[in-house]
């Protein structure tokens, strides 16, 4: 098969010549998530010739799913998202280097995972996750190329590369409510979108198509179909402060470990380490810690609501704070 023959479309467009699609071809890509913005995004780069792509995803695929991520069919509920979109990958692309991980990106294995990439491509959506691979990212300066959407909005960033802001400077501190398609929904029409152009700027990015886009932020109102840019490249980054990310068996005797989940859950499953003090994250007051002069360790199922509360934590003048995010499947 003539691979050049294949690209010949986009090698057309002004920008992406034959020199393009090599660096394209030589380009190595990870991406996390494997659902609505992932799945989109995945076939975009397969189809586009990118030379090895990554994929990290630790969920299954569940009927709800189906309305948004259309690479799925009801016949592969229940079975894991990266290894079913490894199989229509595969059938894609054979020029391609695929490989799929059914786990979660953690704080155990974040750095080796974006070791050596060219591009890191956030579609996990999930708050806990950007700010922890923004944090890995900035500190090797790999480029981070985050989205999010729910409802009919979302938005779209390139940050952490050589000489581009962290997506701190956009996110100084953490999300105190947890929005994400589980508690708000979305609109499948939208997550295509937001999914589309997060893939044009990847393909933008790998070729060398960098200037329009490094430490911007867009945002993209469906329901107008209003996209406002911005500039974000000069800004400093924040000194505000920020808890450690750490894994469960990094949780040491002297810490005070806080479960901000709800009773329901607690009784439903126990957490895999010890807990000091329960404390939900809906009726949450900082001043009711009881711990002093002990690290404070949050701790949920996903950890976006530790991180919504160790936002009011730090707001309140507490420091030594650290939340616990999941590792393994």
């Amino acid at each position: 098969m003539n691979t050049l023959d294949r690209y010949a479309r986009q090698m057309q467009v002004a920008g992406f010549d034959v020199d393009a699609q090599h660096k394209l071809t030589a380009a190595r890509v990870l991406l996390v998530g494997a659902g609505g913005l992932g799945g989109p995004i995945a076939a975009q780069l397969v189809g586009a010739g990118v030379g090895q792509l990554e994929v990290v995803d630790f969920d299954s695929i569940a009927l709800s799913n189906l309305h948004r991520q259309w690479l799925y069919t009801e016949s592969d509920v229940g079975a894991g998202k990266a290894t079913t979109l490894d199989q229509h990958l595969q059938a894609l692309n054979s020029n391609v280097e695929i490989q799929t991980h059914s786990t979660r990106v953690s704080p155990k294995n974040v750095t080796e995972l974006i070791d050596d990439v060219d591009l890191v491509i956030d579609a996990a959506d999930n708050h806990a996750t950007t700010f922890l691979l923004n944090h890995a990212c900035a500190g090797s300066e790999t480029a981070l190329l985050t989205a999010s959407v729910n409802q009919r909005y979302g938005y779209i960033g390139l940050f952490c590369a050589p000489g581009a802001p962290s997506l701190r400077v956009v996110f100084p501190k953490m999300p105190k409510l947890e929005t994400s398609c589980d508690t708000v929904g979305v609109s499948g029409p939208a997550v295509v979108v937001i999914a589309g152009l997060q893939a044009q700027i990847a393909l933008d990015y790998l070729v060398g198509l960098n200037e329009p886009h490094l430490g911007k932020m867009r945002y993209v109102d469906m329901r107008d179909f209003n996209i406002r840019t911005i500039d974000c490249s000069q800004m400093k980054e924040p000194t505000s402060a920020m808890p450690d990310f750490i894994a469960a068996d990094e949780i040491s005797m002297s810490d005070w470990v806080i479960d901000v989940r709800e009773q329901s859950e607690i009784r439903q499953q126990a957490q895999s380490f010890k807990v000091d003090q329960v404390l939900p994250s809906s009726e949450f007051r900082p001043a009711a810690i009881a711990g002093q002069g002990q690290r404070t360790v949050l701790a949920c199922r996903s950890g976006q609501r530790a991180m919504a509360v160790a936002q009011q934590c730090l707001d309140h003048g507490y420091q030594n704070l650290a939340v616990v995010l999941p590792s393994g499947e």
